[in-house]
């Protein structure tokens, strides 16, 4: 327990450097997007609380380090409550939007929707360029999406799959690899699986239905379908520039799809709320990652900052996902929504986040006593 524990303490700064990263690249996103659409930041913050150090721009917007280092935000001129609590409240008195204001709350939804959107994009695209990056400097193991064994009375004998079979695609997604076939299946909780399958010169479409099985791993416990299938070797192939950047985009793709589905199976109750964790379980994984070197370390980070955007699309209205959908609806109904309405709301995702924040915190608590 205590060497858990010294090892998880080791990983806690670069943990939250490597946060830090990701906060900033967030927050330079919104801030990128004001300054180009004409809309004056005030504050640049990373981390919350106290004030440790701060600079003032010849622009006027004042740069600041703060001592908690998680989270972080942008104010704008007039906005009291920074990118994360946008509302029309503050709208000029005959209650039209300005698109030429400085100010980022009498702007119309389709200028706010743009400011609110760079923040996950800015994730997005620096979990793609890093991921590219690794490509190009280290290149790719790639295992073919053949099959060298089939598990024995597992589902896919079950189903007829046999060793020599490749798979050309699960559920209408094209199988490059054996790492897109694993993808695929570990996702479906009781739900069945649609392979398309090359067997010598024919192809067949082959239904199985994977089992769900709890494994212990980093960064906690998760359930994952599985159907009885073992890889060959992987080959490892050089990745060029271009390449790289097609692999990068579809990384970021099947993480962001992985993400999504996994969030929906919470929301329905097939997969537990225990297997989602907070920031322990993030140090966890961050640890074991520099452990495994620098490159596992910063696809970490990639793979932080791609969930990262996921995460503030969730439409919360706390977060980035919320204030766009707040955005689209006055953008239909032409007018803002009522002041009162949008701090009513406000304070509901308030409570629900905090909510969330508290459990993820008790399970990070739970799975570290229980390695005691």
């Amino acid at each position: 327990m205590l060497d858990y524990v010294f090892g998880l303490a080791g990983a806690l700064i670069p943990f939250l450097i490597a946060f830090s990263i990701l906060v900033f690249s967030h927050e330079y996103g919104h801030y990128f997007a004001a300054k180009s659409l004409g809309i004056e930041p005030t504050t640049f913050s990373v981390g919350l609380g106290k004030v440790l150090w701060s600079r003032r721009d010849r622009d006027g917007c004042e740069w600041q380090l703060r001592a908690i280092p998680i989270g972080g935000f942008v104010r704008f001129l007039g906005d009291r409550d920074g990118i994360g609590m946008v509302s029309t409240s503050d709208l000029d008195g005959n209650g039209k939007p300005d698109p030429k204001s400085p100010y980022l709350l009498r702007r119309p939804p389709l200028h706010r929707a743009i400011v609110l959107a760079a923040g996950p994009g800015a994730n997005l695209l620096l979990g793609f360029l890093v991921i590219a990056s690794l490509y190009v400097g280290f290149g790719r193991p790639v295992v073919p999406p053949v099959v060298r064994e089939v598990v024995v009375g597992g589902a896919a004998e079950q189903a007829g799959i046999r060793p020599g079979d490749r798979f050309l695609s699960v559920n209408g997604v094209r199988t490059h690899s054996f790492g897109d076939i694993f993808s695929e299946i570990s996702l479906r909780l009781n739900e069945p699986a649609v392979a398309r399958i090359a067997r010598g010169t024919e192809e067949l479409t082959i239904k199985v239905q994977p089992r769900v099985e709890r494994i212990t791993g980093i960064g906690g416990t998760q359930s994952i379908g599985r159907i009885g299938i073992v890889s060959g070797d992987p080959v490892h192939e050089t990745v060029g520039p271009m390449d790289a950047l097609v692999y990068g985009a579809g990384d970021v793709w099947k993480q962001t799809r992985a993400f999504v589905i996994a969030v929906k199976q919470l929301f329905i109750g097939t997969r537990p709320i225990s297997e989602v964790g907070g920031p322990i379980k993030m140090a966890e994984v961050t640890s074991q990652a520099i452990s495994d070197g620098i490159a596992n370390f910063v696809f970490i980070l990639a793979a932080f900052s791609i969930n990262l955007a996921v995460v503030n699309l969730v439409p919360l209205p706390v977060l980035d996902g919320g204030q766009l959908l707040i955005c689209a609806i006055e953008g239909i109904v032409r007018r803002p929504l009522n002041a009162r309405l949008l701090v009513g709301i406000q304070a509901v995702g308030v409570v629900l986040l905090l909510a969330l924040m508290t459990t993820l915190t008790i399970n990070d608590l739970w799975a570290l006593f229980s390695k005691a």
